[in-house]
């Protein structure tokens, strides 16, 4: 059947259309073979396959439209995170207060009592946290980047506007995926030496307060 409809049999086999409803009840099941066909429903089973593969085509082309127009946002996403960084400690003092709580606002919002020491430590990891985002993203953007000339970034803007599946989108889906895959294997090794780096310093902090605590109960001053 695969010859006779000009499919590659490797295909068909791990393909799912083959279980399309439409081609199960195809199968001749007189011959005692359940993926027997007739010669006469080959040329149905050739229209359902280019269906599938038609269908399949389109969301590809969704998905590296999407890729594309999510890289070329990039500096926007990073705007946005700048102006974020600029107003973490106005947004968290909008839910915390270091001289009381319970306080509501006109948008019915409570504030909760927070010690100065804990709300230092809550504002600088939030802090730490969108400036690693920040930093992430600007190294990605600019691997991307340099990978093109500013009349070939100008023409993928234009051919992402006009949803144009042109050489020069293929190439930087393309390229989007290597520079995905290079980041996550460098960020997964930087992972584990951090990890590691924490376990040392977890250990060093355990120790410290072993001996502080030996210390107090010695009655020595701390």
């Amino acid at each position: 059947m695969c010859e006779q409809a000009n499919i590659n049999y490797s295909s068909w086999s791990q393909s799912d259309v083959r279980n399309d409803p439409r081609i199960v009840v195809m199968r001749d099941t007189t011959s005692g073979r359940s993926h027997q066909y007739k010669a006469t429903d080959v040329d149905k089973i050739k229209e359902i396959w280019r269906e599938s593969k038609r269908k399949k085509e389109v969301r590809l082309d969704t998905e590296q439209r999407a890729t594309i127009k999510n890289m070329l946002a990039i500096p926007n996403l990073i705007t946005a995170y700048t102006d974020k960084l600029k107003n973490v400690r106005k947004m968290f003092f909008l839910t915390h207060s270091l001289i009381g709580g319970m306080m509501v606002d006109d948008l019915n919002v409570y504030t909760r009592s927070i010690d100065p020491y804990s709300a230092a430590v809550l504002i600088d990891t939030e802090e730490r946290i969108i400036r690693a985002r920040m930093e992430r993203l600007k190294q990605r953007y600019k691997l991307f980047t340099d990978e093109f000339t500013e009349e070939e970034l100008n023409a993928l803007r234009r051919d992402k506007n006009e949803n144009k599946d042109t050489l020069i989108t293929q190439r930087a889906y393309e390229w989007i995926e290597e520079v995905d895959y290079y980041l996550t294997a460098r960020y997964e090794e930087t992972d584990t030496q951090e990890e590691i780096q924490q376990k040392g310093e977890q250990l060093r902090e355990i120790s410290f307060l072993d001996e502080e605590f030996e210390n107090m109960m010695r009655g020595i001053a701390i």
